[in-house]
């Protein structure tokens, strides 16, 4: 992590049910505000390599922590739909009335029920790689029998899910280049690319590590909401 945005990166605002979210801002202060959403499991510091693109395109670039993730509180009830509460409050402490919603990979379908949630406030919404549906029909069709599984996994035993992501928590801890390389074998190469250079593969587990900072049940519960009936339409 950059250690001149560290500021930014890690602040966090009150909710009114008592709970914290964590979130960062880069970007350009006074551009057009975009709200991210991380991917599963993922956190807020998935968008640090972004702040010199953003800040050149005129994006304040907003990245926050879902519930259990990183530096924001859990919400063992919360739903799809109402994290869309959680982002109306971080735009309210932001002085943002209107914005844009970006949605990667498990993100996509918090930041569709966000814009299905909150109405006019959200302009555009992007979807980058998303994660689709997962009762539309053919929607496995494809898919690898690993990934089935894993998601069948998730949506019928959130418990064990839990235990599989706290055990990555540890090895990423005690272990990250080991870690890296595994992660990104499948990669054609084994560094994150931005316009501004390259990211060293340990680096680009930050975005991971740190959402298992309090260990595998809010990723877990992420991913248990994702894989199940998210609770609106998307038309």
């Amino acid at each position: 992590m950059p250690t001149e945005l560290a500021d930014e990166l890690a602040r966090t605002v009150g909710l009114p049910d008592g709970r914290r979210l964590g979130y960062a801002e880069l970007g350009r202060a006074g551009g057009a505000p975009l709200i991210w959403f991380h991917g599963t499991p993922s956190s807020r510091l998935e968008v640090v390599w972004l702040d010199q693109a953003a800040a050149r395109a005129g994006w304040r670039l907003v990245a926050f922590d879902r519930p259990g993730h990183g530096l924001s509180s859990p919400n063992p009830a919360g739903t799809i739909v109402s994290l869309a509460d959680d982002v109306a409050a971080l735009a309210d402490h932001l002085a943002i009335e209107r914005f844009s919603v970006l949605g990667y990979s498990g993100g996509a379908p918090f930041a569709l029920a966000a814009a299905a949630g909150l109405g006019g406030r959200v302009e555009v919404v992007g979807l980058v790689s998303p994660w689709g549906p997962p009762d539309r029909p053919g929607a496995y069709d494809g898919v690898a029998r690993s990934e089935r599984l894993s998601d069948d996994l998730a949506r019928r035993a959130p418990a064990v899910t839990r235990v599989l992501f706290a055990g990555l928590g540890l090895v990423l801890r005690l272990a990250p280049a080991t870690m890296a390389k595994l992660l990104t074998r499948r990669l054609e190469a084994g560094t994150f690319a931005t316009d501004d250079g390259v990211a060293p593969r340990t680096e680009t587990l930050e975005p991971i590590r740190e959402a298992l900072r309090q260990g595998g049940a809010g990723p877990a519960r992420d991913l248990h909401l994702i894989v199940g009936p998210w609770g609106f339409a998307i038309d």
